[in-house]
């Protein structure tokens, strides 16, 4: 009976492991990064019960103390041609020793000559779920983008489906975001990302997120965004992070 209960707890937590993975909210799923070019970004995450965290960040009094969770994301890309990336998408979360990294190689499919950019992505990496753990995780996905043009500035639409496997526990698990940005100034930047995602066949989640991304020079942004659950997901959170590319 112990043994039987931590393995349906083990199983629990690598639930929220994988129900946490978020990509990052640029415009590059389904674009090409380019030959020669970089692009990376480092971010730190916190969210909690909705309720619980707004009291928390008003300063209202509350009887029931806030449990929250921290998380530092990794990401970059490498174009290794004008039609094939290479990247590293990854996460920690320091208090519950858990995380993830996955190396990944995405195509573009289509032309660059018309509206429409479309991508497939083939990753291979490791999840933790406790300290010591670790299980390999294969992850494909593929990707449609178009931009636009609007009196309000210029942007971009994007949607990014993946689907992984984990294989010891033999769970799938899938994620889409889909993605709307607007290029209000030459460095200001508004996005809004709704997250969708589910374990096997367990309900799914939704999620959405909100950010400005600010441009201080030539090669370094800096992000700032909220989190909020909309569906099988009752948390709210902050999100600061900093871009490179060139």
């Amino acid at each position: 009976m112990h043994e039987i209960g931590s393995m349906v707890l083990l199983r629990f937590i690598l639930c929220l492991v994988l129900l946490g993975v978020a990509l990052p909210a640029e415009a590059g799923g389904a674009w090409p990064r380019g030959k020669g070019k970089f692009f990376g970004s480092l971010t730190w995450s916190s969210w909690g019960e909705y309720a619980g965290y707004i009291a928390a960040l008003t300063g209202q009094s509350t009887t029931t103390p806030l449990e929250s969770t921290e998380e530092i994301g990794t990401y970059f890309e490498y174009g290794l041609s004008d039609r094939l990336t290479f990247g590293l998408d990854g996460y920690h979360r320091p208090a519950a020793t858990t995380g993830s990294t996955i190396l990944f190689l995405r195509a573009a499919l289509a032309p660059a000559s018309g509206p429409n950019r479309y991508s497939t992505e083939i990753g291979v990496g490791t999840i933790r779920d406790g300290p010591g753990t670790g299980q390999q995780v294969i992850r494909a996905g593929l990707a449609w983008g178009r931009g636009y043009e609007s009196r309000f500035g210029n942007g971009w639409a994007e949607v990014d489906a993946k689907v992984g496997h984990v294989s010891e526990d033999a769970v799938f698990y899938y994620k889409a975001d889909a993605t709307l940005g607007l290029n209000r100034t030459d460095r200001n930047t508004w996005i809004l990302q709704l997250q969708l995602g589910a374990i096997d066949d367990n309900p799914g989640y939704a999620r959405l997120a909100p950010s400005l991304v600010r441009r201080l020079g030539n090669r370094f942004s800096v992000e700032a965004g909220l989190l909020a659950g909309v569906q099988n997901d009752n948390s709210a959170g902050l999100k600061l992070g900093g871009w490179l590319d060139f």
